[in-house]
């Protein structure tokens, strides 16, 4: 492994080949390319595996923070919208109760419960997969930078 993959490694994927291939690449570029690539990997905004995963998915995943993070708009939006959802049943079925509108509580109820079981199944979901991502995410980032310091 070269330094460039050994600095960048909490920030990659694990599967060696993968890391081979950025530093056969590397080696591949010339001195003054070497440099360039460095100085532009620093300029990356290549994200944090750990913190997408604690910021983006516990803290605050319920509001589709950590698909903003990187970028993925759509899914973070959907994310948004289930957990407004999911609010939006759960004060329905309490006011239909307040109001004693129990034939409304449950059709309420059951709605809160649809996108509160979704919202909690995609954050189960997210917690073993966005590391994973993240790695890649960073990983694709930095082979791009290589392909357009090798033309």
């Amino acid at each position: 492994m070269c330094h460039i993959t050994k600095s960048l490694s909490a920030f990659l994927p694990k599967d060696r080949a993968k890391l081979k291939l950025i530093d056969e690449r590397f080696y591949l570029l010339d001195k003054s390319q070497q440099s360039n690539f460095i100085r532009r990997v620093l300029e990356l905004d290549l994200k944090e595996p750990l913190i997408v995963i604690w910021g983006g998915n516990f803290a605050l995943g319920f509001i589709g923070l950590n698909y903003f993070m990187l970028g993925k708009n759509g899914y973070g939006i959907l994310r948004v919208v289930f957990t407004f959802l999911t609010i939006l049943f759960f004060i329905l079925s309490f006011s239909a109760v307040y109001s004693e509108s129990y034939q409304f509580f449950s059709v309420y109820f059951m709605g809160f419960l649809l996108f509160f079981s979704l919202n909690s199944v995609w954050c189960l979901v997210d917690m073993f997969t966005m590391g994973n991502y993240t790695r890649n995410h960073n990983y694709n980032k930095i082979i791009n930078l290589l392909k357009k310091d090798m033309k």
